[in-house]
């Protein structure tokens, strides 16, 4: 209101519309990292520094997530505050998964090596991601 106040309608309209893209945004790409993660963790042979994770099995998720987000702003009238609150909160329903992915990722010897996640750490992500489950089943109760 502030800033459609000083700044006028468009200002103000420009900005929403670029708060609502950084944000689902934000939310859509932990998919790529999530992909990342899962390629670099579990293929034979470590992929050349010019060459993406995205470009292989995962590359689908990758373009959808990207178009999606892309083709959401132009839709004239649609509530931005609400897509983004909910983009958001679907972000944060998949960060439990992607810890809890790199908890046993990390935690295996076979692929960490001298590096794997000692029980202590592991006990402090699971408790962590125990936190974020717990906190998105009181905030859907309440």
């Amino acid at each position: 209101m502030w800033l459609q106040h000083y700044g006028g309608t468009t200002a103000a309209g420009f900005f929403a519309m670029g708060l609502f893209d950084a944000g689902f945004l934000a939310a859509s790409t932990i998919s790529v990292s999530s992909a990342w993660m899962v390629q670099e963790a579990f293929s034979q042979k470590l992929l050349a520094p010019d060459k993406s994770p995205t470009q292989g099995r995962f590359s689908i998720l990758h373009i959808a997530t990207l178009s999606f987000t892309a083709v959401v702003v132009l839709f004239p009238h649609l509530p931005t505050a609400s897509l983004a609150l909910w983009s958001q909160a679907l972000g944060a329903l998949w960060m439990p998964i992607t810890l809890a992915m790199l908890g046993l990722i990390a935690r295996d010897h076979k692929i960490m090596g001298q590096m794997a996640m000692p029980g202590r750490r592991q006990f402090v992500l699971g408790s962590v991601v125990s936190l974020f489950v717990g906190l998105a089943v009181f905030s859907i109760v309440t």
